[in-house]
C-alpha cells in the first residue's frame, strides 16, 4: 500500500498536460501584407484556453480586401456583359451584390495543441486564398490537413508564414460561382443534370498582380483583469 501510495504523485505528474502552467489567456495579433502593400489587413483577438485541460484551440479570424480582380464578360456574350457592368445602373442592380463576393477575403488562423505534444501547437490557415504556402515547412494532421508546427516562444516573437501568388484556383471558384448565378437568373440553368448546359458569362480577369504575401501572427499573455468588453474572445 506504501509503494502505491509513494507512486501516486509520479503518476499524477505523468499525467499532466505540458500547459497546466502555462497562461491561459492570450492577446493575439494577425498581420497580412502583401509586397507592394497592394492589400494589408489586421485582426486582433484573444485565445482564451480556460477550462481546456487536455487541447488547447482558438480560432481568430482576418478579412482583407481584393482589389485585384474584376469581372468580365466572357464567351459568346462578352461584349453585352461588358456592356451591362459598364451600365450607371448595374452599380444598384442585384448582380453588383452577387458579383462582388471575390471583393473581400476571408481566412481564419486555426491554433490547435495537445497536451502529450510538447509545447508545440498546430496551426492551420482556412479560407479559399489566391495564395498558397511558399517554402514553409508543413505537417499533416490527422484529417489530412497541412499543418505549421510552432512554439509558444515563436509565437510571442511572431511567427511569419510566407505565401506565393497561386490565383488559378481563386479565380476558377468565381468564374465557376458566378456563372451558376447568372445562368440561373438568366433561366438556363434548371439544377437538374439533363438540364440547359451552363454558359460561360462572367470570366474574373486579373487587373493587378497578386504579388507574394506573408501572415505575421504574435501572441501575448495577459491576465484576466486585462480583457475588455470589446475583445473578440476564441
Amino acid at each position: 500500500m506504501r509503494k502505491i501510495v509513494t507512486l501516486l504523485p509520479l503518476i499524477l505528474l505523468l499525467n499532466a498536460c505540458w500547459f497546466d502552467t502555462a497562461p491561459e489567456l492570450y492577446r493575439v495579433d494577425v498581420v497580412f501584407q502583401e509586397n507592394g502593400k497592394l492589400t494589408s489587413g489586421h485582426s486582433q483577438a484573444v485565445c482564451d484556453f480556460r477550462g481546456q485541460t487536455a487541447t488547447r484551440q482558438c480560432s481568430v479570424k482576418l478579412v482583407i480586401k481584393d482589389t485585384h480582380l474584376n469581372p468580365s464578360g466572357a464567351g459568346q456574350y462578352k461584349a453585352k456583359i461588358d456592356q451591362m457592368f459598364a451600365d450607371p445602373a448595374y452599380a444598384k442592380s442585384e448582380y453588383a451584390t452577387a458579383f462582388s463576393k471575390h471583393e473581400e477575403i476571408a481566412l481564419s488562423l486555426e491554433l490547435s495543441a495537445h497536451g502529450r505534444k510538447e509545447n508545440r501547437y498546430n496551426l492551420i490557415v482556412n479560407g479559399d486564398l489566391p495564395w498558397s504556402w511558399s517554402n514553409q515547412a508543413t505537417a499533416t494532421n490527422e484529417l489530412g490537413q497541412k499543418v505549421v508546427v510552432v512554439t509558444d516562444s515563436e509565437l510571442r516573437d511572431g511567427r511569419n508564414l510566407s505565401f506565393e501568388p497561386n490565383p488559378a484556383p481563386y479565380i476558377k471558384l468565381y468564374n465557376d460561382a458566378y456563372n451558376e448565378f447568372f445562368n440561373r437568373k438568366s433561366g438556363c440553368y434548371t439544377g437538374d443534370v439533363n438540364g440547359c448546359k451552363i454558359i460561360e458569362f462572367i470570366g474574373m480577369q486579373v487587373t493587378v498582380p497578386y504579388q507574394p504575401a506573408n501572415v505575421t501572427i504574435t501572441w501575448t499573455p495577459i491576465d484576466e483583469d486585462d480583457l475588455s468588453h470589446t475583445d473578440k474572445v476564441s
